[in-house]
């Protein structure tokens, strides 16, 4: 069954006389608010860094209205639930492709389509903070140049681990300190190929680094997010 939209309603201020040209304001008028939804508010989101599979809840104001739309960037999320005050929505994993969206900050909002007008209406803007999500590190062959300084890849697998056009930073934590940082640059993927899934970064490490060998907490930070999960690896020759 399709319910057809409520018609708006408006009140006349009180103590204003409209019979009057043009109505005399008085003194003391009182306003009410009583006016047609103007869409949707939305106020916050929680929790205010997610990633991949993860829901968020969104609280506002008539966040019960048909024909929403939720977005994350250029990215739809899955609207799951809705309530006059709150809707939630899943990053859905389809997104981790990499092929709409990079980990970092983007604008959050709803958009109501209008099927009067065939136009929509956005609600207020908040900002969305996507993680990378990083599942595996691993090591390939180190070799040490006599100096004790190593040299070989360290390979981490993952979602939205950055194209090359993203800031891709990866860290080697050790005894509470950060002991190096990697700007990792990825190329440009060739004419006619599809975007950079995303899943891989590969860290090279040459011997001007001087990288030594012991076990590392590898933390990747995309657009100035940092994956929640930091695996162990362990450099040795």
């Amino acid at each position: 069954m399709i319910v057809p939209p409520e018609r708006p309603s408006f009140n006349l201020l009180v103590g204003v006389d409209y019979t009057a040209a043009p109505p005399a304001d008085q003194p003391a008028f009182v306003g009410l608010d009583v006016i047609a939804s103007l869409g949707p508010v939305l106020k916050v989101v929680t929790p205010p860094k997610f990633a991949i599979g993860d829901e968020i809840e969104l609280t506002g104001d008539d966040l019960h209205l048909s024909n929403l739309t939720c977005l994350l960037g250029l990215a739809e999320l899955g609207i799951t639930s809705q309530k006059p005050d709150r809707l939630t929505a899943r990053i859905e994993a389809a997104l981790g492709t990499g092929a709409i969206i990079s980990a970092g900050e983007h604008p959050l909002v709803l958009r109501q389509y209008l099927p009067a007008t065939g136009r929509t209406r956005s609600s207020s803007m908040l900002v969305g903070r996507l993680l990378p999500t990083v599942t595996s590190a691993t090591t390939g062959l180190f070799t040490d140049d006599g100096s004790g300084n190593l040299s070989g890849n360290i390979t981490i697998d993952g979602l939205l681990l950055g194209r090359n056009e993203d800031a891709i930073l990866v860290v080697l934590y050790q005894n509470g300190s950060v002991v190096h940082q990697f700007d990792v640059i990825k190329p440009v993927p060739p004419i006619g190929d599809p975007p950079d899934p995303q899943d891989q970064i590969v860290v090279g490490i040459a011997g001007t680094d001087r990288v030594r060998a012991g076990s590392y907490l590898v933390i990747v930070v995309v657009n100035g997010q940092q994956a929640r999960t930091s695996p162990t690896v362990t450099l040795a020759p």
